[in-house]
């Protein structure tokens, strides 16, 4: 198994270049589309995608249990992966539950530059889904073993505290259908070039990857974000 170091050294990264780095937190139940949607950005905006899946898996030795003290050192060693990528000016996306303002925060106040919360749901229907594709064919992104129970257990013992706008400069609500406008709207945000990128209808994506997404066009040339929720 490797280490945390030999993890933290496989990750790829690139300088973020025109000021210090952005952070982007994901949050959101298990099956919520937090993991496929913090690749896509990693991908599309230069980012390095922590994952806290990953890392979980890494510490138990792909045998996770989801015990609160196994839950609080992999939020521990994946915030210190982010803190020691954003001090060598590496972007970085972060890939945890986030449930809490308290959970989110621990991230948050090692941000250097801009920041993001994007706070993922979809309903029942959807979770079961992609529960059924992380059983059956989990894209390369997904490190989780967390099941439908689990996150009906998360549900019934934490009190979902979604983030509000004096959290981060900007935050997002998430659902199944927005991920195209996200990453546009975020390409604009972080001055990224995006154009003409396609991804498959979410029919299509049903097959192998997470049906977030129907297609990235051309990106707008309106004026970047305000703070708002989309």
């Amino acid at each position: 198994m490797a280490s945390i170091e030999e993890l933290f050294a496989a990750l790829p990264r690139q300088s973020w270049a025109g000021g210090p780095p952005p952070l982007i937190v994901m949050a959101g139940l298990p099956a919520s589309g937090k993991s496929f949607t913090a690749h896509l950005l990693a991908a599309h905006l230069g980012l390095t995608h922590v994952s806290a899946d990953q890392v979980r898996m890494h510490i138990t030795g792909s045998k996770p249990r989801y015990s609160a003290r196994e839950g609080a050192r992999t939020s521990a060693e994946a915030a210190k992966l982010m803190r020691s990528l954003l001090k060598n000016n590496v972007g970085v996306v972060i890939d945890s539950v986030g449930l809490t303002r308290r959970a989110r925060s621990r991230y948050l106040r090692a941000a250097q530059g801009k920041t993001v919360i994007i706070w993922c749901e979809v309903d029942e229907a959807i979770a079961a889904e992609l529960f059924e594709i992380r059983a059956t064919a989990p894209g390369p992104w997904d490190f989780s073993r967390a099941d439908a129970a689990e996150r009906a257990r998360i549900m019934r013992v934490v009190n979902l505290e979604a983030p509000h706008s004096g959290e981060a400069d900007l935050v997002v609500r998430l659902t199944s259908r927005q991920a195209d406008a996200l990453l546009a709207q975020l390409c604009r945000e972080f001055d990224v070039q995006l154009c003409a990128v396609h991804l498959a209808p979410a029919e299509e994506l049903l097959e192998h990857d997470l049906p977030l997404v129907n297609a990235i066009m051309e990106v707008p040339a309106e004026a970047s974000l305000e703070q708002r929720k989309i």
